[in-house]
C-alpha cells in the first residue's frame, strides 16, 4: 500500500468522544469532484421549479489521484470544470454527493 495515501484521519469532536471519518482517494486517472449548483433563476428573474431545472454541468475538484496519464493535463483541487455530469460513478459520502470521474472525461477547465 502506498504510504503517502492515509484513508482514515480521527477528528476529536467534543473533547472527550471520538469519531472515525473516512476520506476518499481516487486511483490512477480518477477525479473526485463535487457539481456546482446551477442559480434557480433565469437572466430575467424567473424562478425555475421542478423538471424545469437545468442539470449543472460544472464541477469542483476535491480530490486528485497521485498517479497521472502522461499525456494528460494535470488537475488540482479547487479547480473548476465542464464534465457530462451523466458520465462518473455517483456516491454519496458524508451527507455530500459526488461524482468519481475519469480525468479524460473533462471537456474543459474554468479560468
Amino acid at each position: 500500500m502506498n504510504k503517502n495515501i492515509q484513508p482514515l484521519d480521527l477528528y476529536a469532536t467534543n473533547g472527550r468522544r471520538w469519531e472515525l471519518k473516512m476520506k476518499i482517494k481516487p486511483l490512477k486517472n480518477h477525479l473526485l469532484v463535487e457539481m456546482v449548483e446551477n442559480d434557480e433563476s433565469t437572466k430575467n428573474g424567473i424562478i425555475l421549479v421542478g423538471n424545469a431545472k437545468v442539470e449543472s454541468n460544472i464541477a469542483k475538484i476535491v480530490e486528485t489521484a497521485d498517479i497521472y496519464d502522461e499525456n494528460q493535463d494535470i488537475m488540482l483541487k479547487g479547480d473548476k470544470i465542464i464534465i457530462n455530469p451523466h458520465l462518473g460513478t455517483k456516491i454519496n459520502f458524508n451527507n455530500a454527493e459526488y461524482l468519481i470521474i475519469n480525468q479524460k472525461d473533462i471537456l474543459a477547465v474554468l479560468m
